[in-house]
C-alpha cells in the first residue's frame, strides 16, 4: 500500500513539474550550468523513480546528474538534507561539481568523532562523507542528520555484501537513494545482487535464490555458468539506468590504445623465477589435496611480488633500482614533451614504481604532481589543481586511488605501468582522461613485462571485460542466451564464477528445523533443494569465519592456476552432525575446539571449530 501510495504521488509530482516548467514558473534547467538532453533525462529519472542505480559509463558526467536530481527534490519540497558518501579521493571532486553546479549550501565531513557529530547536527544541504566514516558513523547519521536522500557515488565499493563497508552503508536510512557506478557488475553476476539490495531487497529476494536461479550448478554445487539472464535483465531494468558513450556522446575524440612490451632484466629474471617456482609447487600441491589458510596466503603474497617484479625490484629491494619499464616511458615522456599541451597521467599500484617514474621527471626537468593514497586529503586537491591549472606540470603520478571521479581532460596520454586485475579499473583509469569535454585524441600506453604474468594476465582482462559487457545490456544478454559456447565464458578459472556464501539467515525458517538435529540427518540436507545455496566440499572458498573474503580479486580470476588451487575443505554446515541449541535456532551447533565429530573430520589433519555469531554459522579453519 505504502508503495502504491509513493508511486502515485511520483506521478503527481512529475506531472506537477512538467506543468510548472511549461508555464515558465520553474525553469528547465536546475543547475547553473545547462545540462545535455541525455543528462537531463537522467535528473528526471533519479528524481522521479527515488530509489534506483545510474551505471553510465565513466565519464558521461553522473556525478552532475546526481546534483541536478538533488535540486530538483529540494524544489519539489521532497527533500532538506541530501548526504554523499563516495570515496575519500572523491570528496574535494564533489566539493567543486556542487560550486560549480548550483548555489545550495554544502559541507564536507572531516575530523574526530565529536567534529563529525557537530557537521552532521548542523547540517547544509549537501553533506559529503567517504565510505570508511560509514563505517562508524552510519547509525549515528539516521539518528542525527536523517538525511531524504542518499548518494552512493562508486557504489561498487559495496559489491561484495559481506564487508563492513556494505554491511554499514545497507543500514543507512532515507526515502530517496542514488546509486551511481560506471561498473554494475566487474567480476560476478551476484554483485548486481549487492546493489540491488540496497535499493530495494524485494527486486532480487535473498541471496540465495538469486544463486539457485542464476547460476548454473554442477552436480556438486559448484557454479559452472550462468542461466535466466534475460530475466535478470526484465527485473533490474525499471530499477537501472545505462548509457554508454556510443549512444549519447557521438563527438569524444578518438582513443588508441597500445601494448609496449618490455623484457625483464637479469636481476628481474632471477627473482621472477623464485617466486614462479614457489606458486608452482602450491598449486601442484592444490591439485592433490585443499591448501591450508597459510598456504593460500602464501600463494597470494607470491602472486602479488611475481607482479611486482615486473615492474622493477625496487618495489621488494630498496637496493636495486633496475627497471627497464623506465626506458620506454623516458621515451615516451620525451615524445609528448616536445608536443606543446600535451599532458601525462601514470598510473601504477605501487609507490615505490611511481618514486622512479617521479625521479625520471625530475632529471628531466618535468613537473609532476603526486596523488596517492598517502598524501593527506586536503592536500590531495592542491596536488590536483597543479596539474590542471600550471602549464609546466607535465606529468601526474598517481595509484589506483586517483583511479575514479577525478576530471583531468587537459591530459590526453595514459600510460599504465602495470595492468589492474580488474578491466573496470582499466578503464577507470583510462576515463580519467578519455571522457566529456575532452578536445584531444586520447593515447592509451600499457608497459607489459614479456613472457611473464603481465602478458598472461591480457586473456583474463579481455574475458571479464566480455563479462561486465554481457550482463549489462539486453543485446549481450540474447546473445549468450541464444547459445554462445561454453568455452566462450568469460572467466579464466572456475575459481572467478563462485557462488558467493550465504548466512544461513537467508534460508527459510521453515526449512531449518530438523536438518542439522542429528547426525543421520546430514544426508537429508545434502539432498535438500537449497544446499546448491550454500558452498559445498570442492566449492571455492568464499569467505574467512568472520565474513569477509579472504583473497582479492586477483586470487579469484587468475587462468594461470589450476582449477583446484584454490578449493577448500568440506562446507561445516553439511559436515557438522550435532543439532543447535535454543540459542541459535536451526543452525548446527558449534564443535569443540580440537576435537572432529565424524569419521571425515577425524582424518583432517588439525581440524578446529569455531562459531561465527554473526553470520550464524560454524566455519572450519
Amino acid at each position: 500500500m505504502r508503495q502504491r501510495r509513493q508511486a502515485s504521488e511520483r506521478k503527481s509530482l512529475r506531472k506537477e513539474y512538467e506543468l510548472r516548467v511549461h508555464a515558465g514558473e520553474w525553469p528547465p534547467q536546475e543547475t547553473v550550468v545547462p545540462l545535455f538532453p541525455y543528462q537531463r533525462q537522467g535528473m528526471l529519472y533519479l528524481a522521479f523513480t527515488e530509489r534506483t542505480l545510474l551505471a553510465d559509463e565513466m565519464g558521461l558526467g553522473k556525478t552532475i546528474q546526481a546534483i541536478a536530481a538533488c535540486a530538483l527534490v529540494h524544489r519539489l519540497g521532497k527533500a532538506e538534507r541530501v548526504l554523499i558518501v563516495t570515496p575519500a579521493s572523491l570528496k574535494t571532486e564533489w566539493e567543486e561539481q556542487i560550486q560549480r553546479f548550483t548555489r545550495l549550501p554544502y559541507r564536507i565531513v572531516f575530523g574526530n568523532p565529536r567534529e563529525r557529530l557537530k557537521a552532521y547536527v548542523q547540517a547544509p544541504f549537501f553533506t559529503i562523507v567517504n565510505y570508511e566514516q560509514m563505517i562508524k558513523d552510519a547509525l549515528t547519521v539516521n539518528e542525527q542528520l536523517r538525511p531524504d536522500i542518499v548518494v552512493l557515488d562508486e557504489a561498487q565499493r559495496i559489491k561484495n555484501w559481506s564487508t563492513l563497508t556494505a554491511q554499514a552503508v545497507k543500514r543507512l536510512q532515507s526515502r530517496y537513494a542514488f546509486v551511481l557506478t560506471g561498473t554494475p557488475i566487474e567480476n560476478r553476476i551476484d554483485e548486481i545482487h549487492s546493489l540491488m539490495d540496497f535499493l530495494n531487497p524485494a527486486v532480487l529476494g535473498p541471496l540465495f535464490r538469486f544463486n539457485r536461479e542464476f547460476y548454473e550448478l554442477d552436480e556438486r554445487g559448484r557454479p559452472c555458468g550462468h542461466k535466466n539472464l534475460e530475466r535478470l535483465h526484465e527485473r533490474i531494468a525499471p530499477y537501472m539506468l545505462r548509457r554508454r558513450k556510443s549512444d549519447v556522446e557521438t563527438e569524444l575524440p578518438e582513443r588508441t590504445d597500445k601494448n609496449f612490451f618490455v623484457p625483464l632484466s637479469a636481476g628481474q629474471k632471477q627473482a621472477y623465477l623464485h617466486h614462479e617456482d614457489q606458486v608452482a609447487r602450491l598449486a601442484a600441491a592444490a591439485r592433490r589435496r585443499p591448501l591450508t589458510q597459510q598456504q593460500q596466503e602464501k600463494l597470494m603474497r607470491e602472486l602479488a611480488m611475481m607482479r611486482m617484479i615486473c615492474d622493477t625490484n625496487y618495489i621488494l629491494d630498496p637496493n636495486d633500482r633496475v627497471c627497464p619499464k623506465l626506458g620506454e616511458l623516458e621515451r615516451i615522456l620525451e615524445e609528448c614533451r616536445h608536443n606543446a599541451g600535451v599532458k601525462v597521467i601514470v598510473f601504477s599500484e605501487w609507490e615505490r614504481m611511481l618514486e622512479l617514474v617521479r625521479d625520471l621527471c625530475r632529471k628531466r626537468g618535468l613537473g609532476c604532481a603526486w596523488h596517492t593514497g598517502s598524501v593527506p586529503q586536503l592536500r590531495r586537491r592542491a596536488e590536483i589543481n597543479l596539474f590542471k591549472n600550471n602549464p609546466d606540470c607535465r606529468v601526474f603520478l598517481s595509484t589506483d586511488a586517483g583511479s575514479t571521479g577525478l576530471n583531468l581532460q587537459n591530459a590526453s596520454v595514459v600510460i599504465n605501468c602495470d595492468l589492474p586485475w580488474n578491466p573496470a579499473r582499466l578503464e577507470q583509469r583510462i576515463a580519467r582522461a578519455w571522457r566529456k569535454f575532452q578536445s584531444r585524441p586520447v593515447t592509451v600506453v600499457n608497459l607489459i613485462s614479456q613472457d611473464t604474468i603481465e602478458e598472461r594476465m591480457l586473456g583474463t582482462l579481455a574475458n571479464k571485460q566480455a563479462l561486465a559487457q554481457g550482463r549489462s545490456g539486453r543485446d549481450p544478454l540474447r546473445r549468450r542466451q541464444a547459445g554462445v559456447p561454453r568455452s566462450a565464458k568469460p572467466v579464466g578459472s572456475a575459481c572467478a564464477a563462485r557462488v558467493p556464501r550465504c548466512p544461513a539467515t537467508a534460508v527459510p525458517r521453515g526449512s531449518r528445523p530438523g536438518l542439522y538435529r542429528a547426525g543421520a540427518r546430514a544426508a537429508q540436507w545434502r539432498a535438500h533443494p537449497l544446499r546448491g545455496a550454500i558452498p559445498a566440499r570442492g566449492q571455492p572458498l568464499g569467505a574467512s569465519g568472520r565474513g569477509r573474503s579472504r583473497f582479492s580479486p586477483m586470487a579469484r580470476a587468475d587462468p594461470w592456476l589450476a582449477p583446484g588451487a584454490l578449493w577448500r575443505q568440506r562446507s561445516a554446515v553439511a559436515d557438522l552432525p550435532r543439532g543447535g541449541g535454543s540459542r541459535h535456532r536451526g543452525c548446527p551447533r558449534p564443535p569443540r575446539k580440537g576435537r572432529a565429530h565424524s569419521a571425515h573430520d577425524a582424518r583432517q589433519p588439525a581440524l578446529v571449530g569455531r562459531w561465527n555469531s554473526r553470520s550464524q554459522r560454524a566455519v572450519v579453519r
